[in-house]
């Protein structure tokens, strides 16, 4: 972005209000700024990211061959665990074990649950830092590796060359935004949705800096053809990994949890078939990711895209799973809260309990977008519950012992 879009762009956003503000000529300088962008790209940059680009086509297709591998070896586990003859608390297993669209980790060894990273390349990079591959751990992401945050490229390569390094310790679960999204949705959550949030809310995160679609980004910096060759390799890499991954220490983990209306049970078989619903795969193909994320009713949809998480839900999957605790992303604001038990209002937030919301992309990272601090501080302040608890923390969680029957703020929860 040249110098005179800056003014611009600083112009027009002077002493603007929530309530005043000329929409037409922040449309204006958004045209212009986007325009000055894609003039500054020269093929020489395009011939630079030819390493990544290579990297990352690598990454992607072995991933998902893997993943298409591994998913029906192990459907006797799930037999055993839905006619009650094995419980998931101290299931006898030795290493990760993949069952349809579900997985399955031994008790015994260190437990990192690493919540939405969107884009965060630095952050993950923080928290890999940390983790001792030398002892016996497992690495659990929860999905929405892309999108709000502005380097989804070297992110998406950063925990694929993890989990290609330490295949027996890491995993990979999908969220709700490793789907194929229209260039209409892209374009209005850059132009309108995230833009409109840095009007309410600036920081330094200055539009167009503020946000980052992996589309976009794909397109960006390998041009459109391979970009969005590349962008088609993601969608079907994220079709095939799994989405929700159980622990033998007591603990499921996954995007969020939710089941389709009307609905009181729940099995593992139903679980780890529902990605391949073929209702779920129509309707996100036939009527686009923006419907699907909130209207579609099937198992998958509700599992990683509800946000209205109950006490009442948590009881079914305790109750029909065997599940102690559970640990979910989606709900950036909410991140770091832990509640006793599972109602998503403020008065059952605790120091303990059986339910936790992590985001695991820190606001000072400078791959994270303006997004994230919105979401941390400005979103979280402005919900209706009673006794609003301060501004939400990007952190991870931990679990040491072989059986988990509640997470503790001191005990399980990392700063970022």
């Amino acid at each position: 972005m040249n110098m005179n879009s800056v003014e611009k762009l600083l112009q027009a956003v002077k002493g603007i209000t929530n309530e005043n503000y000329d929409y037409d000529k922040v449309c204006e300088v958004r045209n212009e700024i986007l325009k000055d962008n894609w003039k500054e790209k020269t093929l020489s940059d395009i011939a630079s990211n030819i390493g990544k680009f290579e990297e990352l086509e690598r990454l992607l297709k072995n991933d998902k061959e893997s993943n298409e591998e591994k998913c029906n070896k192990n459907v006797n586990i799930i037999e055993a665990l839905d006619k009650k003859t094995e419980k998931i608390i101290g299931l006898n297993i030795d290493e990760i074990s993949y069952c349809g669209d579900n997985l399955f980790l031994p008790k015994f060894g260190t437990l990192y649950v690493i919540g939405d990273t969107h884009g965060d390349a630095e952050s993950v990079k923080r928290i890999i830092k940390r983790l001792d591959f030398s002892k016996k751990i497992y690495v659990v992401f929860l999905g929405d590796f892309v999108n709000n945050g502005l380097n989804g490229i070297d992110n998406l390569i950063t925990v694929l060359k993890l989990e290609e390094q330490f295949p027996k310790n890491v995993v990979l679960l999908s969220g709700n935004h490793e789907f194929r999204e229209t260039y209409y949705t892209v374009l209005n959550e850059f132009f309108i949705t995230h833009w409109d949030n840095f009007m309410k809310n600036p920081t330094d995160k200055v539009p167009p800096n503020h946000y980052g679609h992996i589309r976009l980004e794909l397109v960006t910096r390998f041009g459109f053809k391979q970009g969005e060759y590349i962008y088609d390799l993601f969608v079907k890499w994220g079709r095939r990994l799994p989405y929700v991954a159980f622990s033998a220490k007591g603990i499921m983990m996954s995007h969020s949890i939710g089941l389709a209306k009307n609905k009181n049970c729940i099995s593992f078989d139903e679980l780890a078939k529902a990605k391949k619903d073929p209702i779920d795969l129509e309707y996100i193909k036939n009527r686009g990711y923006e419907d699907w994320r909130k209207n579609c009713d099937t198992l998958h949809a509700r599992m990683v895209n509800n946000n209205e998480i109950t006490k009442s839900l948590l009881n079914i999957f305790q109750n029909c799973l065997g599940v102690n605790v559970f640990v979910v992303g989606h709900r950036h604001y909410r991140s770091g809260d832990i509640h006793k038990e599972g109602n998503m209002i403020w008065t059952d937030v605790k120091s303990q309990g059986r339910f936790v919301t992590i985001s695991s992309s820190h606001e000072d990272s400078k791959d994270a977008g303006h997004y994230i601090e919105h979401e941390y501080e400005y979103t979280r302040s402005r919900k209706t519950d009673e006794q609003r608890q301060g501004r939400a923390k990007a952190c991870y969680t931990i679990f040491r012992e072989e059986t988990v029957d509640k997470i503790d703020e001191y005990d399980n929860i990392r700063d970022v």
